[in-house]
């Protein structure tokens, strides 16, 4: 039997001017995923005029998220992250490289998410009709895992 439990997943996120040293995440909410955005095209395709399939690979940044609790160590950090590398009239913003190590929980197997960037975030809070602050999303592309 396999187990599919994603409890106890841990992340180290480092960013080469932000957080060189790397920072640990764990505060991770239950209705929002986190990790890979579905598939990564590897490769594409066409058909010639008189019906031949023409194929070629190419190359595509992966896309990954990282859903945060508000009002956490975690997303305060991310927030960091995320405003020293916005742009903003009159504000520079950083060109942190950014290197994910995702650790599962269930075989503490590593995936290495290399050379990224941070892409997007929330600038603010959203507040729902529940009462409940939103999770924060943060999209990230990486060049290359291994």
């Amino acid at each position: 039997m396999a187990d599919v439990s994603a409890v106890g997943l841990s992340i180290r996120l480092t960013a080469s001017i932000t957080f060189p040293n790397g920072i640990n995440l764990t505060s991770f909410p239950e209705d929002g995923d986190n990790g890979i955005n579905g598939n990564t095209d590897i490769a594409d395709n066409a058909s010639g005029l008189n019906g031949d399939l023409i194929t070629w690979k190419k190359v595509n940044g992966i896309e990954y998220t990282l859903n945060i609790i508000p009002n956490t160590e975690d997303e305060k950090n991310l927030d960091t992250l995320f405003q020293a590398n916005r742009y903003s009239k009159n504000r520079k913003a950083v060109s942190d490289e950014i290197t994910v190590v995702e650790t599962n929980p269930i075989t503490g197997a590593t995936k290495t998410y290399k050379k990224g960037i941070i892409k997007s975030g929330a600038v603010g809070y959203q507040y729902g009709g529940d009462g409940r602050i939103k999770n924060k999303s943060y999209g990230f592309v990486f060049e290359d895992v291994v």
